[in-house]
């Protein structure tokens, strides 16, 4: 019984770590704080658009299309993957577009690619809430 207890603690111990791991490699680390950001600007508009109450042009519906879109096609750093809970209240699992393999120079072109997306969209939400 001993041992089975070792054993059972040892792979979670591995299990934990494999999760946590990060890739070494400063430019993903790079990439990766320009997904956080981009991350972040997509929950200030899902909250900026859940505070609006009146939608009588259905901007707000068109502008969660756009971010869902955006979501869909959104593209993890690799290493990264469940380092942060995508906005919706806790550690949540979900798929994002195709697995990409590519240089650690591209995934940080990629990401400020998808950040720069994102704040085209915020900059829409700030111009229908008149800010």
């Amino acid at each position: 019984m001993k041992n089975f207890t070792s054993v059972l603690l040892f792979l979670a111990l591995i299990a934990f770590m494999g999760c946590h791991s990060h890739p070494t490699d400063p430019r993903l680390e790079e990439a990766f704080q320009f997904h956080k950001e981009a991350l972040a600007v997509n929950k200030a508009i899902q909250d900026q658009l859940q505070s609006i109450k009146n939608d009588s042009l259905n901007v707000v519906s068109q502008l969660q299309k756009r971010l869902q879109v955006w979501e869909e096609n959104l593209v993890e750093v690799p290493g990264f993957e469940h380092d942060h809970d995508h906005s919706h209240g806790g550690h949540h699992h979900h798929h994002h577009g195709t697995e990409v393999e590519v240089t650690p120079e591209h995934m940080i072109n990629i990401q400020k690619e998808f950040l720069d997306s994102i704040r085209v969209i915020q900059q829409e939400v700030q111009l229908y809430l008149g800010q």
